[in-house]
């Protein structure tokens, strides 16, 4: 089973002129079950009060299966070019398809034992047991984790091979607890001329708190080339490479499983990750002045 799960800021999905607000386990036609299809995608970022978020465009249904009750399932999120498999986490709010998203801290969403459903969907390729029809599997866990969120019992007709995989599933997740994943991240790059004339000062954040260990690539214009790491602060200052004034930075990390991401509208259904995305940012200085600093 494929359970898959950004410059400067927080994840998002984006926005098409029609929006199709669908009930979280509405059965859907079979067309729209199939997650063949790429929904359009939106043109404008979604922002916060808190700055710019991590971003993802809701671009499909996943594999899913029609049960007793109407359809459960996964959903296809785009992150960075990363097509990344997520689940409803508020099955009675409705979904709001094509929606640009937002990842949001655990807590702002409100989201009921969201620890314990990260770590279904952290876990699950390890937890015996997987149904060999992917449909089936997505279901599944999908069940597991709106009885994890939602408190909602397994529905008693099932079939009985799904409602065993997501009685394990439960079984499996009992007091067990993952992180939920941060939904902001920031690198950025400033001159300190006080401690050197070709001084950086480096700095990685997620959620506003320091990255410890975070590789940054540093690219100087003559393409001299440095590679450093943040230390328990988050923050490192080197001596910028080569001989020319404007200095790059780039740095890549991973988050999730487990990020939540809230669409726009705040009466749409939350959705967490059940992959593993890669994360990007860039900056750029110019020694000599502090105050010329350029957020890619």
């Amino acid at each position: 089973m494929a359970l898959r799960h950004s410059e400067r800021g927080t994840l998002v999905l984006g926005l098409v002129a029609a929006v199709v607000m669908l009930a979280g386990c509405v059965q859907l036609p079979a067309s729209e079950r199939s997650g063949s299809e790429r929904p359009g995608v939106g043109q404008e970022p979604w922002f916060h009060d808190d700055g710019v978020r991590i971003t993802a465009d809701y671009r499909a249904y996943g594999p899913g299966q029609t049960t007793t009750d109407g359809w459960a399932g996964s959903f296809q999120l785009e992150v960075e070019g990363q097509q990344i498999s997520a689940f409803c986490v508020e099955r009675h709010a409705p979904l709001m398809r094509h929606l640009e998203h937002a990842a949001r801290h655990a807590d702002e969403a409100g989201i009921a034992n969201a620890g314990r459903a990260a770590w279904i969907l952290s876990n699950v390729h390890s937890i015996p047991s997987a149904l060999p029809d992917e449909r089936d599997e997505h279901a599944a866990v999908q069940h597991a984790v709106w009885a994890v969120v939602d408190g909602e019992p397994v529905p008693p007709d099932l079939a009985p091979t799904m409602s065993a995989r997501v009685v394990e599933l439960l079984d499996a997740s009992k007091g067990q607890h993952a992180e939920i994943g941060p939904s902001s991240y920031d690198l950025t790059l400033e001159a300190v001329p006080e401690q050197g004339p070709r001084a950086v000062l480096v700095t990685v954040l997620a959620d506003g708190e320091p990255v410890s260990g975070a590789p940054v690539r540093l690219v100087g214009a003559d393409g001299a080339e440095l590679t450093v790491k943040t230390g328990d602060d988050g923050t490192v200052v080197v001596d910028a490479p080569g001989a020319t004034d404007e200095i790059d930075g780039l740095w890549e990390g991973t988050a999730g499983p487990g990020v939540l991401f809230e669409p726009a509208d705040p009466e749409g259904q939350t959705l967490m990750t059940a992959d593993e995305m890669t994360i990007s940012r860039g900056d750029s200085v110019t020694l000599g002045d502090p105050d010329v600093s350029r957020h890619l």
